[in-house]
This record gives structure tokens, C-alpha cells and sequence, in this order.
């Protein structure tokens, strides 16, 4: 499913606001030259390159999008995950915000379900990542050349629930100054193993499963209080103590929150503080490439301009 229309306003973009769609494709899956939206129906996608991609933004804003194989699972200079449950495999990035022009490139999770198995990294921000809702497991990769979590701006946790699991030689944690607490721990988890999180008296925090072998565990909740000690156990048996908020040895903690180089969601988020609905008539973008529309799910049938 292709879209190529880049000089007019009002075209080249995919909003998939309803219905059924299921995508097999020898090279990409659903590809727009500027925008790609989903704002309700299923989409499932199986790919051997890029599955969801548009060269301005992904927006997954409600429905169900599964990514059953790919290269990269979602790809775009500026990804919004505010309400779809997502599920991505991919054999490289699962969600990877890319450009080789765009100036803004970030990843905002606020809402829905994401859950990522990727052989690269996991969430791949070349700006910023910031997340305020939802929740996000990353089952991440077991070679030290990619992380679960690849950040190169600011990495700012306020809400929602993160697990990711991966590698330990690229390890990446959220921001210091992040609003909610966080922990990252080095740990050998075999494949099919359980990581339990408990916290200074004894109390089950979270229990993980690695569904691969992992060396590094980022863990935030509303349940993580930063300056506190927690305990990171493996199948019952070797443990370590971290403190939240402290980047694991060997790992790499995310820079301070604020604007980051390479650009962050913009302050009133994506969607311009509304809803998802209609494409507007300038396009989906309103003729810009700076935000997602203040648009989504309506009802409606998919639209492939």
C-alpha cells in the first residue's frame, strides 16, 4: 500500500481510520510520502523491508496495528503512539524515528500498548524520546551492537509503564531529571527466565519475562520512587540492588530533559491537544510537516492517496 504523492497538500498521505486491513508485501508494507495515520480498525503487516512507514510522521492513534514480520516496523522522521495497541517484530529497528533531512525527529508514546521484539533496537529515537502514558514492554536484542531502548536526545519519562530488555553494551536509561522514577540493572536472564523487580521491604514491584537472553533491564512506573534502592532478582536466584534513578554500570543514561537536538514533540503534543478525526482537507498535516493533525478516528474506510 503505497502512497507517492509529495506536491500536492491534500495528497500522499495512508489514514486508516476503520475497518480491516491486512498488508503482505516482498519489500514495504504501508508507505506514504508524508504522513501515514491510523486512527482505528486493524492493520496487520508483513513485510520484508519497512512496515509502517511515512517519510513525515507515523501516527498510531487508535485501532490495532500488528507488524507480524519486518526489516523495521514503524519508521518515520516524527512517531506518535497516543492510543493504538501496537504490536512489532522486526529483524532490525522496531520503532525508529529516521530522517536524512527532516530537522524534528522524535518518538511520543501517551497512550495505548506497544510491544516490540526487534533483533536491532527496540525504540530508536535520533532526536528525542518522550513518554507520558501507556504501556511499552521492549523485548530488545542480544547482540551488544544495539540496545532496547537508542536514544540520542533528551529520554523523558512522566507516566505510563516501560519495560525493556535487551543487550547491555548500548544500554540506554532515561533522562536524571525524568518526572517518574525509573531503575536499570546489568543482569544475566536467560531466555524464558522471570526478572522480578521488589523494592527496599521485601514488596514485588513488577515481574518481568524475558522472552530472550538479557543482560539489561530498564524498568519506570508510577510505582518507582527515584533515590530508593530495589532489588533486581532473576528466577529466584542471583539478585542486584540498584537505585532508582542511576544508570546501570556500563550504561548509558539519558541526557537531561529539554528540548533536544535533534528536535522533540511539540508542547501542546501532536495532536494538537485534540482528537483524532477526518484528515483535514489541507492534507493530514494541514500542508505542514512540523506536527501531526489535530485529527483521528472517525469512522471511515482506509484512504490511500
Amino acid at each position: 500500500m503505497k502512497a507517492d504523492d509529495d506536491e500536492d497538500a491534500t495528497a500522499g498521505y495512508i489514514a486508516i481510520l476503520g475497518g480491516t486491513v491486512a498488508v503482505t508485501a516482498g519489500d514495504d508494507g504501508v508507505i506514504a510520502q508524508t504522513d501515514t495515520i491510523v486512527g482505528d480498525g486493524e492493520l496487520t503487516v508483513s513485510a520484508v523491508d519497512d512496515a509502517v512507514k511515512g517519510e513525515a510522521s507515523v501516527v498510531l492513534g487508535g485501532g490495532t496495528v500488528t507488524v507480524t514480520a519486518s526489516y523495521e516496523g514503524v519508521e518515520a522522521a516524527t512517531i506518535a503512539l497516543v492510543g493504538a495497541d501496537v504490536d512489532v517484530t522486526a529483524s532490525d529497528d522496531g520503532v525508529n524515528a529516521a530522517s536524512d533531512t527532516a530537522t524534528e525527529r522524535w518518538i511520543l508514546i501517551s497512550a495505548g500498548s506497544v510491544v516490540v521484539s526487534a533483533d536491532g533496537d527496540g525504540l530508536d529515537a535520533n532526536g528525542a524520546l518522550t513518554m507520558t502514558g501507556g504501556d511499552v514492554v521492549v523485548n530488545g536484542p542480544t547482540n551488544d551492537g544495539n540496545g532496547a531502548l537508542d536514544v540520542d536526545g533528551a529520554f523523558d519519562v512522566s507516566g505510563g509503564t516501560l519495560a525493556a530488555l535487551g543487550s547491555a553494551g548500548m544500554a540506554v536509561s532515561p533522562s536524571a531529571d525524568s518526572a517518574q522514577g525509573w531503575i536499570a540493572a546489568t543482569v544475566d536472564a536467560p531466555a524464558g527466565s522471570s526478572v522480578v523487580v521488589t523494592d527496599s521491604s521485601g514488596a514485588e514491584v513488577a515481574t518481568l519475562a524475558a522472552s530472550k537472553a538479557t543482560a539489561s533491564v530498564v524498568y519506570s512506573s508510577d510505582a518507582i520512587v527515584t533515590g530508593e534502592t530495589y532489588t533486581v532478582t532473576v528466577d529466584g536466584g542471583a539478585s542486584v540492588d540498584v537505585v532508582a534513578g542511576v544508570a546501570a554500570a556500563g550504561g548509558m543514561g539519558g541526557p537531561m530533559g529539554g528540548g533536544g537536538q535533534m528536535g522533540e514533540p511539540p508542547a501542546g503534543g501532536p495532536m494538537g491537544g485534540g482528537e483524532m478525526g477526518e484528515p483535514p482537507a489541507g492534507g493530514p498535516m494541514g500542508g505542514g510537516t512540523g506536527e501531526p493533525p489535530a485529527a483521528g478516528a472517525g469512522a471511515g474506510a482506509t484512504t490511500d492517496s
